[in-house]
C-alpha cells in the first residue's frame, strides 16, 4: 500500500509540473547585457532566468546604410530575435561564451523560447577601430520598438517602452 501511495504522490507532482510548464511568461526587465560576434547581443534579468537575444549575420544583411530596420514579424534570413526563459537560474551565460558549465545533479532546465510577432528592430553600426586597443570592435546601437512576442502556448506579451542597447560588438574572447 505504501508503494501505491508514493506512486500516486509522484503522479500528482508530475501532473502539477506538467501543468506549469507553459506558465513561464517574459517580464521584459533586463539588468545585464553584453555584445559580441559581428552583431550579437543578449540581455538577462536579475534572476538569470530570462534572456533577450538579438543577432544579425552581417555578411547576409550588410547594407550601405548605417542603420537598418527590420519588421519583427518577418525577419530575413540571418537576423534572429527571441526571448529564452528558464525555470531555474542559469549558472553561466550560454551566449557569447566558449565554455558552458552544467551543475552535476541540477534539475532539468529546458528553455522555453518566445518569438517576435510584431514591432520593429533597428540596428545601427558604427565604424571599426573606435577603441584603438581593440580595433576589431565597432559601436552598435540596437533598438526594439513596439516589440510583441508569442510563447509556445500562444500567449503574447508586448514591450511597453522601446528597448535600446548601445555598446561594442565584434569578436571578443569568451
Amino acid at each position: 500500500m505504501q508503494i501505491a501511495g508514493i506512486l500516486a504522490l509522484l503522479l500528482v507532482l508530475f501532473q502539477a509540473n506538467a501543468m506549469t510548464q507553459g506558465a513561464l511568461v517574459p517580464r521584459l526587465e533586463y539588468s545585464a547585457s553584453l555584445g559580441c560576434g559581428d552583431v550579437f547581443f543578449h540581455a538577462r534579468n536579475t534572476a538569470k532566468t530570462e534572456v533577450l537575444r538579438i543577432a544579425a549575420d552581417v555578411a547576409r544583411v550588410q547594407s550601405p546604410a548605417a542603420e537598418q530596420v527590420f519588421d519583427l514579424a518577418a525577419l530575413p534570413t540571418g537576423v534572429m530575435v527571441d526571448i529564452t526563459l528558464y525555470r531555474y537560474p542559469q549558472i553561466n551565460r550560454p551566449n557569447c561564451d566558449d565554455v558552458v558549465l552544467t551543475e552535476v545533479g541540477a534539475l532539468p532546465n529546458p528553455p522555453q523560447v518566445w518569438l517576435p510577432v510584431g514591432g520593429r528592430l533597428e540596428i545601427e553600426r558604427g565604424p571599426r577601430g573606435v577603441r584603438p586597443e581593440e580595433p576589431w570592435l565597432f559601436k552598435t546601437t540596437i533598438r526594439l520598438l513596439g516589440a510583441r512576442f508569442r510563447g509556445p502556448n500562444g500567449r503574447e506579451v508586448s514591450m511597453s517602452e522601446p528597448f535600446t542597447w548601445e555598446g561594442f560588438v565584434g569578436w571578443q574572447a569568451g
